[in-house]
């Protein structure tokens, strides 16, 4: 009430630049199974809850081998046993690509080479420029049939490769 009798006329702009810089467009409550409010409250959520709560769970994921929320718990046991990634160092190829993400880790002599696709199309991948190794063994990957070993190839929507090179 004092900042209205202060600076009436700002009250218009502060609202719009809290609206603007809030980030509750860009929340909903956590989906955790297709019970009604997705299982987050047995009251009255503050905020929406995502339309395809039913289809998209946690419980559902649970018990789909494939799932997001199961390729992610593979990538953090990974990485907890894995000293490349933790302490490796980092050197990113392709920084300019809005399509690939793309790096290799280095860490006592062993090196993890891992690519990621932000395309919901094909990509084709090409090895960076004089990047050379023995041996290649693909350890992490979110499709059934990724090449056993690295080459250039074509990425499918948003699928991401991890592999161990010698």
């Amino acid at each position: 009430d004092l900042a209205k009798k202060m600076f009436p006329p700002l009250v218009p702009i502060v609202r719009w630049a809290l609206r603007k810089r809030a980030r509750d467009n860009a929340r909903t409550p956590m989906q955790w199974s297709a019970a009604e409010n997705a299982g987050f409250t047995t009251g009255k959520p503050w905020m929406m809850v995502n339309p395809n709560y039913t289809e998209v769970n946690v419980e559902q994921q649970q018990g789909d081998p494939d799932s997001i929320l199961n390729f992610y718990k593979k990538l953090i046991a990974y990485r907890k046993g894995n000293a490349v990634i933790r302490y490796g160092t980092f050197e990113e190829y392709f920084p300019k690509s809005n399509k690939i993400f793309c790096y290799e880790r280095n860490y006592n002599g062993k090196r993890l080479f891992v690519v990621g696709s932000f395309s919901d199309k094909n990509v084709v991948f090409k090895l960076p420029a004089g990047y050379s190794f023995k041996s290649s063994k693909l350890v992490l990957n979110n499709y059934d049939d990724a090449p056993a070993e690295l080459s250039a190839y074509t990425l499918r929507p948003y699928e991401a490769v991890v592999y161990e090179v010698e």
